[in-house]
């Protein structure tokens, strides 16, 4: 890939890592549930990584199109002239691939100084001359459905960058752009409510992806520890450092854990009818999918089930979370959390052990309303069920999969929107985190049954809210846009300033201008 060549230097460095270390390496081999299973591996880490997206777009299934999978990694040949659907960074990689030819200027030195204009002899004043470009490989056009300016998402140190590059190699970059259909002819677009024939050889999509992740399904259900790392825990930016430093923290904290005993190995279902058992040995994720383990756990570490790094973690032993916690989960907190969740599981399964003293009733005007849908359009009311089922568990790690790659997000406490998908999802995953005793109230849907207003509660800290979250779905059931709006301005300016200690600069980077 142009100008991401120290990436094949970080795999070199692995490849030989692996020889050194004598790991058992299968190349050209599918791996499937049972085996996995047969194996009896204490931990089982899906770095599986992700699925490129279809999007609804009529004719995708045409022999001109292509994922850009087909491209990077299968080679599949490319005519001269190209249309690509999707100017996130993926599409931007994309479009460097296809206007390239031979030897990328980045390792060969004197063809990137030619490109940006360097004068590395100093002939000329300021060491800059005129900029000598190659000509493309191909004619490129890089296309977006949103308004704002192609690029606008990528990194602000390198984006301008990527766009220059591709500018100086005549790729047209097209925002605003409506896809019609693809036919033998190309791809049909509108833009700004005009019809256009982009007469093309070939459509490569670049349009997000999913988690791939066919095997978690069987495996959980065989009773193995299963850990989620990469595009496969996460798929809507792919990051190659993230997933790197996962795997990393996560062999770490595996290398210290105990093994599986030999009846958690030979068990691979609890009985339903029989009461759970907990301990600190359990995971953070059984810990926090069961209410009265998740009051423990709050009891002695307030916080606790908020904490960023807790989704990581969460297919990891209490235990071994402790030891690498720094001191914040001290030895006499994790003994007295095992001693409280023993006694939990003796409790019997229909009346469990009382953890903490009952919360106050809240008022009248907050109960809980039936949310079942009334009119909704059948993909929508999909999308919407799941959406209440992850609010339910405070898990919203699917959620990529009901979001649109161009989705945007509009926040209480800003008037321009953030996009695309990632702002969405980044949002989102961390307001699920700062938001307690969170419930949804009455819900309305709008005529065409693609838009639904779910009223809310919720409290930050000790300040009380409640809000609307505004949601309008496509034909598809994916999610295009998500607005929240709160109130009073106390609870509004809590929640913005916890939003702020745990995102920093991240989400306004993603804020659209104008």
């Amino acid at each position: 890939m142009p100008g991401k060549e120290e990436f094949h230097e970080t795999l070199r460095y692995y490849r030989r890592q692996i020889e050194l270390q004598g790991v058992d390496l299968r190349l050209n081999t599918r791996a499937d549930a049972a085996q996995l299973i047969a194996g009896g591996y204490d931990d089982i880490v899906l770095a599986t990584g992700i699925t490129p997206r279809q999007p609804a777009i009529d004719g995708i299934d045409h022999p001109k199109v292509l994922s850009y999978l087909d491209v990077l990694q299968a080679e599949k040949p490319v005519g001269e002239h190209v249309a690509v659907v999707g100017a996130g960074g993926i599409g931007f990689d994309v479009s460097e691939y296809l206007v390239h030819h031979g030897t990328s200027p980045s390792i060969d030195p004197p063809r990137f100084n030619a490109e940006w204009g360097i004068d590395t002899g100093y002939a000329q004043a300021g060491g800059l001359a005129a900029p000598v470009v190659e000509p493309p490989a191909r004619r490129v056009h890089l296309l977006q459905r949103k308004t704002s300016k192609v690029g606008d998402g990528l990194g602000k140190t390198t984006g301008w960058i990527h766009r220059a590059s591709l500018k100086a190699r005549g790729v047209a970059m097209s925002p605003g752009v409506q896809y019609q259909r693809i036919d033998d002819a190309g791809l049909h677009v509108t833009v700004d409510g005009k019809p256009e024939l982009l007469a093309v050889d070939n459509v490569v999509i670049c349009a997000g992806q999913e988690p791939q992740r066919e095997l978690l399904a069987a495996l959980q259900a065989a009773g193995c520890r299963v850990h989620l790392i990469g595009g496969a825990e996460v798929a809507a930016e792919l990051d190659a450092k993230r997933a790197i430093k996962q795997g990393t923290e996560l062999a770490a904290c595996i290398e210290s854990a105990p093994p599986a005993t030999e009846s958690e190995a030979n068990t691979a279902v609890a009985s339903v009818s029989a009461a759970p058992r907990y301990s600190s040995a359990s995971t953070v994720r059984e810990l926090l999918g069961h209410p009265p383990a998740q009051a423990i756990l709050e009891r002695y570490l307030p916080g606790f089930s908020a904490h960023p790094q807790i989704a990581m973690a969460a297919g990891m032993p209490l235990t071994t979370v402790a030891k690498f916690s720094g001191g914040l989960i001290t030895d006499e907190a994790l003994q007295a959390i095992d001693k409280a969740l023993q006694a939990l599981g003796d409790a019997p399964a229909t009346t469990p052990a009382p953890v903490s003293a009952p919360a106050p009733a809240a008022p009248a005007e907050e109960a809980p309303m039936d949310l079942a849908p009334t009119h909704l359009h059948p993909a929508a009311a999909r999308s919407l069920a799941a959406w209440h089922a992850m609010v339910a568990k405070a898990d919203l790690s699917e959620l990529a999969r009901i979001v649109h790659p161009d989705a945007v997000f509009r926040s209480p406490m800003a008037f321009n929107p953030y996009g695309p998908a990632p702002a969405l999802l980044l949002a989102l995953q961390t307001v699920v985190t700062i938001l307690k005793d969170f419930r949804y109230h009455r819900q309305f849907a709008s005529d065409d049954g693609l838009n639904v207003v779910l009223e809310f509660s919720a409290r930050v800290g000790d300040k009380r809210l409640k809000g609307i979250d505004i949601i309008r779905f496509d034909e598809q059931g994916l999610i295009t846009e998500f607005e929240v709006m709160i109130r009073p301005l106390n609870g509004l300016q809590a929640l913005g300033a916890e939003m702020g200690a745990r995102l920093g600069q991240q989400l306004p980077g993603f804020k659209f201008k104008g």
